[in-house]
């Protein structure tokens, strides 16, 4: 039986640019339908996978405007799940009357990244023992995504490393995406929490950031 296992050449990371110099296109929405998952239908809409969007101006299926992650993206339609992971369900909701607009955030690819590390969190241990227990006893606490890390080559002015450090200095949530060379997607949301570089006289500016993550981890095929 042959490995399915890929390397990580290829892979392409982008961090969400929060104040782009020009926000990314919108498209117009022309259908929604009542399905689980939900289907959106958008003309020509680039989106891809595990992309952060924010729908708005949807008529009649109004509890359908808000943000998601973009699955299962096609060229005119793709559908949606939740910032906690679940797949929009929209067979109870209005029927769609009409309007909407698509608009993705904006990603800056991230190319001098050389590593990538991902450090998964413990689940907190809730001691729950009482008087007439026969052993320790313990509740699981709320998951923890951990922390994401990667190193890479330190140009101050690239696109990206600017917005790491004003990630850092405005400690705002971001968007990150990981487009694997397999066609697999990992998607989150963190804050970044350092930009640390280093040098010396014979080696180049190298750098790195680790970012804590907040909320659910997405793994798309």
């Amino acid at each position: 039986m042959s490995s399915n296992a890929f390397a990580g050449l290829g892979s392409r990371l982008y961090i969400q640019q929060l104040s782009p110099a020009s926000a990314p296109a919108t498209k117009p929405i022309s259908a929604i339908s009542k399905a689980a998952p939900g289907v959106v239908t958008a003309n020509a809409h680039g989106l891809l996978d595990g992309m952060l969007v924010t729908i708005s101006g949807v008529t009649g299926m109004n509890d359908i405007n808000g943000t998601y992650y973009v699955i299962n993206a096609a060229t005119n339609s793709f559908s949606l799940m939740t910032l906690d992971g679940v797949p929009v369900n929209t067979s109870s909701f209005i029927a769609y009357a009409g309007g909407g607009m698509v608009a993705p955030v904006a990603y800056l690819p991230v190319p001098e990244a050389r590593s990538l590390h991902f450090a998964d969190a413990a689940s907190p241990e809730i001691d729950v023992t009482t008087m007439v227990s026969t052993s320790k006893e313990y509740l699981l606490g709320l998951q923890d995504a951990g922390e994401f890390s990667f190193e890479m080559n330190y140009v101050p002015f690239d696109a990206a490393t600017v917005e790491l450090r004003q990630a850092k200095a405005d400690a705002l949530v971001r968007a990150l995406r990981i487009d694997f060379h397999d066609g697999s997607t990992f998607a989150c949301r963190a804050f970044v929490k350092s930009v640390p570089f280093q040098t010396d006289y014979q080696t180049a500016v190298t750098g790195s950031a680790t970012l804590k993550i907040t909320g659910v981890t997405l793994w798309l095929p």
